[in-house]
């Protein structure tokens, strides 16, 4: 049987307050721990350091020298998540 429209919007309504409300708990925990942004060379070393795409260390080495590049044309005062499409 198929839900109706009231469960459907009371459903809808629930998930919508509960992700308001998870948000709001993560927003807290992050301002409240002193998490901070990295800078975007700290982010290249964490993203190398990890592998994540479980590569050869001859990949990783010529990714890092891209990467070094790229973040020595870009402003070390620039947050990654303030990067933008070039104009």
């Amino acid at each position: 049987m198929a839900p109706t429209p009231d469960e459907l919007h009371a459903a809808l309504t629930y998930f919508s307050q509960l992700k308001e409300q998870l948000e709001r708990d993560a927003a807290g925990r992050l301002g409240s721990s002193g998490v901070r942004a990295l800078p975007l060379r700290e982010v290249c070393d964490l993203y190398f350091s990890h592998n994540p795409r479980k590569v050869a260390p001859a990949t990783i080495a010529r990714d890092r020298i891209n990467a070094n590049n790229l973040c020595r044309l870009i402003p070390s005062d620039l947050r990654p998540d303030e990067l933008d499409e070039p104009a």
